[in-house]
């Protein structure tokens, strides 16, 4: 009768316990690798109605990419768009709801966008709201950059969960 030698029981190898040892040192010591997330030049990225995509890094939008999102886009870092003008980003909504500090630049134009980070929210390009804008957590500010500029459009709708501020704005008229 022949037998197959059972390789666990007659390997000279190491035992399974300082393979695993092994293994979980190495998970620990060395940090997992981190990349961002980038919608690379002339290319789209599609995301459809009734799905979520989340963004545990920095996403970035090089210029002539699009970001085309008809759901919810979850962002956990930092928005970046480097399209020179601006960009819709398509009928969906973008929600920030980092655990730090997030920040939003360049051209944007978003439908709906949730802001739910206690840390806050600097939006440092020009960014607009067409539908949307809800705040549920943290503080929005504007950078230098886009200061005289209007984040909520005409059709725009705030609502909020918290006590907020907004400043006044108002229309003003050029002397010719």
């Amino acid at each position: 009768m022949n037998k197959k030698p059972n390789f666990l029981m007659k390997s000279k190898s190491l035992p399974i316990y300082t393979i695993s040892a092994t293994l979980l040192l190495f998970l620990i010591l060395i940090p997992s690798a981190k990349a961002e997330n980038v919608i690379t030049t002339g290319t789209t990225l599609k995301v459809l109605s009734g799905t979520s995509l989340v963004f545990i890094e920095s996403l970035v939008i090089k210029t002539a990419a699009t970001l085309d999102n008809a759901g919810t886009v979850i962002l956990k870092k930092d928005l970046t768009n480097e399209n020179a003008s601006p960009n819709s980003l398509s009928s969906g909504t973008a929600e920030m709801s980092g655990s730090t500090s997030q920040s939003i630049t360049g051209q944007n134009v978003f439908q709906n966008l949730t802001v739910n980070n206690a840390t806050g929210l600097n939006i440092g390009g020009n960014t607009a709201v067409n539908g949307n804008l809800t705040l549920t957590s943290g503080k929005v500010s504007q950078g230098i950059s886009n200061i005289d500029q209007r984040i909520l459009n005409y059709e725009a709708s705030v609502s909020c969960f918290s006590i907020i501020t907004l400043p006044m704005i108002t229309e003003t008229e050029t002397e010719t």
